[in-house]
């Protein structure tokens, strides 16, 4: 650095491809050679290739799934290299798969919401002081249950596989799916959804 802030840069002869070394206080080293690396229109350029020279190097660095090593060089995979190997995978190795597709590969992958819960149908409910649940089966299915009564808003019970009963403020549901409200309360509004339990 001079007096006035300024950096002086020197440039390297071109042919000397072992170092770029501009002043006693900035200096880089990198191994590299005509193969690799070139000077061209004031412009320091890499070749592109799939080689990458052995000795800027060490195996322990690479992720073997990516680069391969042959005759003491490094081969860069490819997508396409990868692909055609998913169907050779040794045994006991894995490749991640979202809905049954592979991760590797081209092309999108659709992931769906998953949601395995499902409505049960009340089209024949009533308002009145109680409600048989169709197809009730305790020993199959948890069930989430939202009631609205004439003097309070929606109320929530979630059950779960085997249940002795469920209760909420004004009301509970017994093991054969029969929902009731204390007090003749009647139950306005309702919407049950199921979900199928091991």
């Amino acid at each position: 650095m001079q007096t006035d802030g300024s950096i002086n840069i020197t440039y390297p002869i071109i042919n000397d491809f072992s170092k770029i070394d501009y002043n006693e206080y900035i200096k880089l080293i990198v191994p590299f050679d005509n193969n690799t690396i070139y000077y061209e229109d004031n412009v320091w350029k890499a070749k592109q290739s799939g080689d990458i020279p052995s000795y800027g190097i060490k195996d322990s660095d690479l992720n073997k799934a990516y680069i391969d090593k042959q005759d003491d060089k490094y081969i860069v995979k490819t997508s396409q290299d990868i692909i055609l190997k998913q169907d050779k995978l040794v045994s006991g190795e894995n490749i991640k798969t979202i809905n049954g597709n592979s991760l590797l590969g081209n092309g999108d992958i659709s992931i769906s919401v998953g949601n395995d819960w499902e409505f049960v149908d009340t089209s024949d409910f009533k308002p009145a002081t109680e409600y048989q649940i169709k197809d009730f089966d305790s020993s199959k299915f948890k069930y989430k249950i939202w009631c609205q009564f004439s003097i309070l808003p929606y109320m929530f019970v979630e059950t779960f596989k085997d249940f002795d009963i469920g209760c909420g403020i004004v009301w509970y549901i017994d093991t054969n799916g029969l929902i009731s409200s204390y007090d003749n309360v009647n139950i306005v509004n309702l919407k049950i959804e199921r979900k199928l339990v091991s």
